[in-house]
């Protein structure tokens, strides 16, 4: 869950077994953003909206999916598709009005890592007409979050899970913190337990030492 007080929005975010990420403006618990299959880890979200009514002149969204079609794309979204979401976390830190992380990890240990930004839509007469629609709509709707992205990022983290064979590892879960060592984040518990800071819109990872 990420609040943005200045603006008085809350939203929940969660993700369904079918790999579904959904986020929802409270307390009217309307979805304002989804895209499927999250746990394909892809390097760009957007809005399936977006998706469904994509503008012909948005060609960096174009020349992303033309770069997805690749030869082994059936095989790897097989594996990806046995994958589960196990924990996600949406927060901001640092500046004022800093552009929110969503983390995510996978039932493999992967950890995603994504930074949100705005994608300005160019001033076509179809983008036009396609951002009157997403935007306004019925007057008594909350407007989707179409121009909303988020790019992956990468991260320097191990879960461990591979280790101790038999065993039961710790549980891996998300602690967001605030104002430790001056500093902001999550921090990672499981058998790797790590800090991930936030130092000038970035993710640094510092392991936890024993």
């Amino acid at each position: 869950m990420s609040t943005a007080p200045d603006q008085g929005k809350v939203f929940c975010v969660i993700c369904r077994q079918t790999g579904r990420l959904e986020i929802y403006e409270l307390p009217h618990v309307t979805c304002v953003f989804s895209v499927e299959n999250f746990n394909y880890g892809m390097s760009v979200l957007w809005d399936n909206k977006v998706s469904e009514k994509r503008v012909s002149s948005n060609a960096a969204l174009r020349d992303g999916a033309e770069e997805d079609e690749t030869a082994g794309e059936d095989m790897l979204r097989d594996a990806a598709s046995q994958l589960l979401v196990t924990q996600v976390c949406f927060e901001r830190w640092g500046e004022k009005f800093g552009r929110p992380f969503l983390l995510a990890t996978l039932s493999d240990g992967t950890m995603l890592c994504y930074h949100a930004f705005c994608y300005e839509v160019p001033e076509t007469g179809d983008a036009l007409e396609y951002a009157d629609s997403i935007g306004r709509g019925n007057a008594k709707e909350t407007p989707r979050l179409g121009n909303l992205r988020f790019v992956r990022m990468p991260i320097d983290w191990v879960s461990g899970e591979d280790e101790g064979v038999g065993e039961k590892n710790p549980t891996l879960q998300f602690y967001p913190f605030r104002n430790v060592g001056s500093m902001s984040g999550v921090f990672v518990t499981g058998s790797r337990p790590a800090w991930l800071m936030i130092c000038r819109q970035r993710i640094r990872c510092h392991p936890q030492v024993s």
